[in-house]
């Protein structure tokens, strides 16, 4: 069965190699695959996540390569040091897993301080264009009654390839285009994962440029 990691991760790496720079730090990384196959393509890679359990199963994967792993107490003791440090920040799924947009808005202003001026910040979100398709060929979506896409909304989503059930969150692409640039980045290029046979592309992935200071 086709998993979300099948069906964004190597447009995420092919954006990543159009970027200048092999210092990529990884903002959220969870515990997929996708910060080792950004390794794999020669890149040095510092990892992140505030969760422990998703730093500790990474540390358990044990493979030979660049790549460091940070728990949230060491980022935020080293976060002033790596201000302005790197060539490129992964920021993958994340944005649309957060409920409060405070934090949200706290995320994306990490991202424009941990990157050196000129440098790309790769973020990739659930699609919200496609959020009213309540099925995709990697999961179904369970969306409120009496909610229109201009809405902010929590919705549920059942995945094909585990049976797990998670939640996340809508906003309009009109709201993620002016955090961006409200925060410092200019949109370099947006892309849309396949359309499926449901007529769903479940994911968009932005190329963001940090505006010269």
């Amino acid at each position: 069965m086709i998993s979300s990691n099948d069906v964004i991760d190597q447009i995420v790496i092919d954006t990543i190699t159009t970027c200048p720079g092999n210092n990529v730090f990884d903002y959220g990384c969870g515990q997929t695959d996708l910060v080792w196959k950004i390794n794999s393509i020669g890149k040095h890679i510092v990892a992140y996540d505030v969760d422990e359990r998703a730093i500790e199963k990474q540390l358990q994967k044990a493979r030979a390569g660049d790549v460091d792993f940070l728990y949230r107490k060491d980022f935020l003791r080293l976060r002033k040091e790596m201000g302005n440090s790197w060539d490129v920040v992964n920021c993958s799924l994340v944005l649309c897993s957060i409920s409060k947009e405070k934090m949200v808005d706290d995320v994306v202003k990490d991202l424009h301080f941990l990157l050196k001026n000129g440098g790309f910040a790769v973020v990739s979100i659930c699609n919200p264009l496609s959020v009213f398709k309540k099925e995709s060929q990697i999961q179904l979506r369970e969306i409120p009654p009496d909610v229109s896409y201009s809405n902010h909304f929590a919705y549920h989503k059942k995945m094909k390839s585990t049976g797990n059930t998670r939640k996340d969150f809508h906003r309009p692409m009109g709201y993620y285009e002016n955090l961006f640039l409200s925060n410092g980045f200019s949109i370099d290029n947006i892309e849309q994962t396949k359309t499926d046979e449901y007529g769903s592309s479940d994911f968009l992935v932005f190329k963001l440029k940090k505006v010269i200071e």
